[in-house]
């Protein structure tokens, strides 16, 4: 391939030429050794030239729609001036939208909500150039990113074909959308109307910077966008950073290129995003097909899941059509789903469009039940608050380290108490959150010590039916939610948690048999407010209560249990679809799990009717031929086996 090797002893260069510009690379580089050992490393870079439009994802829209053509770098806290963006002011729901509401982190544009940082991504000529940090002249990148954000950029392009990429890292995520659209309406109004061109999608990358290309929904096409004159571009957010990890965004790059020729249909949007990881039960598989230049035939779209054709429904418009399909609840979790969408053009050209997500959420182990029946009601919970001025780290692991025996973490105050339901605050008379009449934190004297850096455990047996349940939590600051072995269990996967700031979300799970599960759920506090709820969510309303709330539905939460044997009685019949009657001499033996008959010839078939603890729901039913005499072996609620 051209490649040229120089240098003596144990140093080489390598060198390869032949690069084009205008033009995104991934080098990978192998070297094996005398031995056989093979090291690989890649490398990620691009040939883009200078005169390439580069819009910085910092200098989005000002005033209502104002913008800069070819802006120079300015010092931080210079300005506002005509030829820059530093210390421009935004108009929200006009030139941006953003969910933040403090003006934190915005040294470039301290009157915008949108959070800034000093980037991290390789230094640029046009920011050294003009003086670097020693100027304080810096290069910045967006973050803090949730889904349903967006900035908009009105520039003056030469009429032409691009390419266009998005450079940003995604630090501890799997996979990240967000889309490019064209604003058809007034770009000085709210309001606004756009069209989607295509989408960036984003795989892991930790802190390093890659070139995002605009492709199709599924990251599989490049897409060609056709811009001409004054234009306002649309950056749209479809994906949220990780809980536990970071989005940033540093510039979008428009690349010339030939003219791409005849448009046919592409798949404009598709969910779950390609490589993603769902944690929602039954989620609906869909994608949109757009019309371009040709369309598509709407009774060639076939669409296979995991190699089966599924019967989607479809929905037709003048801009293309929507597929769509509904996974149903008993599809098995942690394991990958291959989507195929095949679909032709009103010129028979054939497509095949392929991508997987996961399905991750989680399922209760069965095994992990209470063998005994409910007791008392709600919840056991302990405290813990350090003196005041702790300052204490923000974290899941602080708290349970201030929650561990012999904790090295100072205390100001530990106590032990009971609570019917979890709707907490650190105010009196509170009623923030989904749920009012915050109750205050037992323990917690504001007066004496404030209301921060406390962490609180609290346990419980929650009664469960078999199917699919959807839970959720309001937290400041974070939390995790264990469903282990029991009620101490501090080491299995969590099945929910939030670790730092505040928290406002919903996850599912499934519950595989119906009975009593161990809870154990950490709560802390940092600084400032405080607040939790723990609740359960119907899944076709959208209706809300509180774990172990009086009203009817809501799920119930247990602080202890009692060991009330099993109740089981016998039920014979001559016949296996006969009438059962119950068999008052059957001899049953709660010590040793057994059900012993009378050796009576006409008895061939037995029914167990059990309530109580391992009973699935109350019943639990089993026929089996029985000789005289017989008797049968039971392990409550789980397995029945004939001893002859």
């Amino acid at each position: 391939n051209g490649l040229v090797l120089t240098g003596t002893g144990s140093s080489r260069t390598a060198t390869l030429g032949g690069l084009v510009a205008n033009t995104n690379y991934i080098a990978v580089i192998k070297v094996i050794d005398g031995n056989g050992a093979t090291t690989t490393a890649s490398t990620y870079f691009d040939t883009f030239v200078d005169t390439d439009l580069m819009i910085e994802v910092e200098d989005f829209n000002f005033g209502s729609g104002q913008f800069i053509d070819n802006p120079v770098p300015l010092a931080e806290n210079s300005g506002p001036q005509s030829t820059g963006y530093a210390n421009q002011t935004g108009v929200a729901d006009v030139d941006y939208f953003d969910t933040r509401i403090t003006f934190s982190d915005v040294p470039y544009r301290p009157e915008d909500y949108v959070r800034m940082r000093h980037s991290l991504d390789v230094s640029r000529s046009k920011f050294t150039a003009a003086g670097g940090s020693a100027a304080s002249v810096f290069d910045y990148d967006v973050g803090d990113v949730v889904a349903g954000e967006w900035m908009n950029y009105t520039r003056t392009f030469t009429a032409g074909s691009y390419e266009v990429y998005l450079r940003e890292s995604l630090v501890n995520g799997s996979q990240v959308q967000a889309d490019l659209e064209l604003v058809t309406s007034d770009a000085t109004v709210s309001g606004q109307t756009v069209m989607k061109l295509g989408s960036f999608s984003t795989a892991t990358t930790g802190f390093q910077f890659r070139n995002v290309p605009l492709t199709d929904a599924l990251g599989q096409s490049k897409v060609v966008v056709h811009l001409s004159g004054q234009t306002t571009l649309r950056l749209n957010q479809i994906s949220s950073e990780p809980a536990d990890g970071n989005i940033y965004q540093n510039y979008l790059i428009f690349v010339p290129v030939a003219d791409a020729g005849l448009l046919r249909p592409t798949v404009e949007s598709a969910s779950p995003i390609a490589g993603s990881t769902v944690l929602t039960i039954g989620p609906t598989v869909q994608a949109v097909i757009k019309n371009r230049d040709t369309t598509v035939q709407t009774n060639s779209i076939v669409l296979s899941l995991n190699g089966t054709v599924v019967a989607h429904s479809l929905t037709n418009g003048d801009q293309g059509s929507t597929v769509s399909y509904v996974l149903p609840d008993t599809y098995p979790a942690a394991s990958p789903v291959s989507v195929r969408l095949v679909f032709q053009d009103n010129l028979n050209v054939r497509q095949t469009n392929d991508w997987s997500f996961t399905l991750g959420y989680k399922t209760l182990d069965a095994a992990n039940r209470a063998s005994s029946i409910a007791a008392s009601t709600g919840f056991n919970s302990r405290m813990v608050q350090a003196p005041a001025g702790s300052n204490l780290e923000n974290s899941l692991l602080r708290a349970d380290s201030q929650l561990a025996p012999n904790s090295p973490i100072p205390v100001f105050v530990s106590t032990n108490f009971t609570a019917d339901v979890l709707n907490f605050s650190d105010q009196l008379e509170s009623n923030s959150g989904n749920f009012p009449g915050d109750l205050l934190v037992p323990g917690l004297d504001l007066e004496a010590n404030g209301g921060d850096d406390f962490a609180v455990e609290m346990t419980a047996f929650l009664q469960l039916s078999a199917g699919a349940h959807r839970f959720g939590v309001v937290s400041d600051d974070g939390y995790k939610i264990i469903a282990g072995t029991n009620l101490t269990d501090n080491t299995s996967t969590p099945i929910a948690f939030h670790n730092g700031g505040t928290a406002d979300e919903t996850f599912e799970f499934v519950v595989p048999l119906s009975g009593l599960y161990p809870f154990r759920i950490v709560w802390y506090e940092r600084g400032g407010a405080a607040q939790f709820e723990f609740f359960s969510v119907d899944r076709s309303t959208g209706d809300k209560l509180l774990i172990n709330d009086p009203a009817i539905g809501a799920v119930k939460a247990f602080r202890s249990l009692s060991s009330v044997p099993p109740v089981i009685q016998a039920y014979t019949s001559a016949n296996v679809d006969g009438v059962y009657t119950l068999d008052d001499s059957a001899v049953v033996d709660t010590a040793a799990h057994t059900v012993t008959l009378s050796a009576d010839a006409a008895v061939k078939f037995v029914r167990l009717r059990m309530s109580g603890p391992g009973a699935t729901s109350g019943i639990f039913i089993q026929s089996t031929a029985l000789a005289p005499g017989g008797k049968l072996v039971v392990s409550y609620g789980l397995t029945i086996t004939l001893i002859r």
